[in-house]
């Protein structure tokens, strides 16, 4: 079993693969952090591009 937790990071200048986020009304980077849901262990971390956080996990989970 995963779990998988996306959240926002907000950069500070201009790195690269940040997005403007316009809720939050500053750049955001996208990390998607993968734990062991057994033992809450990190597994893996992806750094989602701005098309990846717009159309969700349906391309990156199959």
């Amino acid at each position: 079993m995963l779990d998988m937790d996306a959240t926002d990071d907000p950069v500070h200048g201009m790195q690269q693969l940040c997005f403007f986020h316009g809720y939050y009304d500053q750049y955001m980077l996208h990390p998607l952090p993968i734990f062991d849901g057994l033992t809450g262990f990190p597994a893996a971390a992806v750094l989602m591009t701005h098309d990846d956080h717009i159309q969700g996990l349906s391309r990156q989970v199959s």
